[in-house]
C-alpha cells in the first residue's frame, strides 16, 4: 500500500522541528509518501518519506530545487502496547524499523558561467543525519 505524494486534504501537513547544536531547523514538507515495506531483518514496516524543496529565489519554483531536505522514518508495521525506542537510521536502500534519517541534498550548478558537457546532468551533494525521536 502507498499513498499519493500530494495530500487529498489541504489541511493535512507534515511538520517537524530538528534540533541542532547551532539552532533549530523547521521542516515543512511539500511532498509526502507512505509505503508498506520490509526492513533488513524481514519485519514489516511503514516507510514515511517527506520532502521540503527550497529555492534561493522563491519566485522561481520551476526546474530543480536548490536544496532538498528529506525526512525518512521507518516505523514497525505491528502495533505495540508500549513505546519503542527509535534508533539511528541506515543509508537507503537498507531499512531498519523504528529508525529515522534527515537528508540534505544540494544541487551543484556550474558557477563559471561557461556551459560544458555536464551542464545537463544534475550534480548532487548529500548529507545524512540520524534522527532520534523524542
Amino acid at each position: 500500500m502507498s499513498t499519493p505524494s500530494t495530500s487529498q486534504n489541504p489541511k493535512e501537513e507534515f511538520n517537524a522541528t530538528i534540533k541542532f547544536p547551532a539552532g533549530d531547523f523547521v521542516f515543512k514538507a511539500n511532498k509526502i509518501g507512505i509505503e508498506k515495506s520490509v526492513d533488513s531483518s524481514g519485519s514489516e514496516c511503514w516507510v514515511l518519506k517527506a520532502f521540503q524543496d527550497t529555492y534561493k529565489d522563491p519566485a522561481i519554483k520551476s526546474g530543480l530545487a536548490d536544496e532538498i531536505f528529506s525526512i525518512q522514518l521507518t516505523i514497525a508495521g505491528e502495533t505495540s502496547a508500549n513505546n519503542q525506542p527509535f534508533q539511528p537510521g541506515t543509508r537507503p536502500p537498507i531499512l531498519t524499523k523504528n529508525s529515522g534519517n534527515l537528508f540534505k541534498i544540494v544541487v551543484i550548478k556550474p558557477d563559471n558561467g561557461k556551459p560544458n558537457r555536464y551542464d545537463r546532468i544534475p550534480h548532487w551533494q548529500i548529507w545524512q543525519y540520524n534522527l532520534l525521536v523524542e
